[in-house]
């Protein structure tokens, strides 16, 4: 299988892990095929904590994209920050350098300005997708995230079958989002005042407005246009026993 590639944010060239679920920097894989110089350099750090707590791998010609197993080395985390320090100083110091790090680059696909080779490099990766195989069906998608869509949508276990059509649908957010669609309710107008309601049971209960004769409680005296609100208002009173009564206005 082709190896997936791409340029992170920070310039540095990665590599997809399959197994892993997630991009590895190129230098760190080609740094860790030197575990003796790696030992060494754990033995450093160890003798001397002022080197850093941990190793990082360094670009000895500052190119982060030249990951040749010669130009790769272990270094401490301060003693890493410490040689940048320095060596930037230096660098800044040659007109050809400082030169380069602040040329301004146009994109030749969205026309934007870039200051210096790093965010030229990391504007460019807006315009490149990368694309990462499904590894059920081997489908491509965009990204991660594409994947995770892709596999939600196609390979999910938990499917549900509509009960009118019978169509199977991805989860019950999708099978609520079909009958909407495909099974909205028959919009029905009243024959009285002209509004429309959703399907007969609607109808049915939008026409209880137009009944001459309503529901009251026989405790309180409230009277209601319809039985439900009745119901309703039993639930929510505390005292004593509401009977129906119907009563005609």
């Amino acid at each position: 299988m082709k190896i997936q590639k791409r340029i992170s944010s920070l310039g540095y060239e990665q590599q997809y892990n399959p197994s892993k679920k997630k991009w590895i920097p190129t230098h760190v894989l080609v740094a860790n095929q030197k575990p003796l110089e790696k030992a060494e350099a754990l033995r450093r750090i160890r003798k001397n904590p002022k080197l850093g707590r941990f190793l990082v791998v360094h670009h000895k010609d500052f190119d982060k994209l030249n990951n040749s197993p010669d130009n790769l080395e272990w270094l401490g985390w301060h003693e890493h920050k410490s040689y940048h320090s320095v060596v930037a100083k230096k660098l800044w110091k040659n007109t050809k350098f400082r030169t380069t790090m602040l040329k301004e680059t146009p994109c030749d696909i969205c026309g934007q300005v870039c200051v210096g080779p790093g965010p030229f490099v990391r504007h460019k990766k807006i315009h490149t997708p990368v694309m990462l195989p499904c590894d059920v069906c081997g489908t491509s998608c965009n990204g991660l995230q594409g994947v995770a869509q892709h596999k939600r949508q196609k390979h999910s276990p938990v499917m549900f079958s509509c009960d009118i059509c019978g169509q199977v649908c991805n989860g019950l957010l999708s099978l609520g989002s079909h009958k909407r669609n495909k099974h909205a309710p028959v919009m029905i107008s009243c024959k009285i005042c002209g509004q429309k309601c959703k399907g007969p049971i609607g109808l049915a209960s939008h026409k209880q407005l137009h009944e001459p004769v309503g529901v009251s409680c026989k405790i309180c005296g409230v009277v209601f246009k319809s039985l439900a609100g009745l119901v309703s208002h039993k639930r929510t009173r505390k005292e004593g026993f509401h009977e129906l009564n119907s009563v005609s206005n």
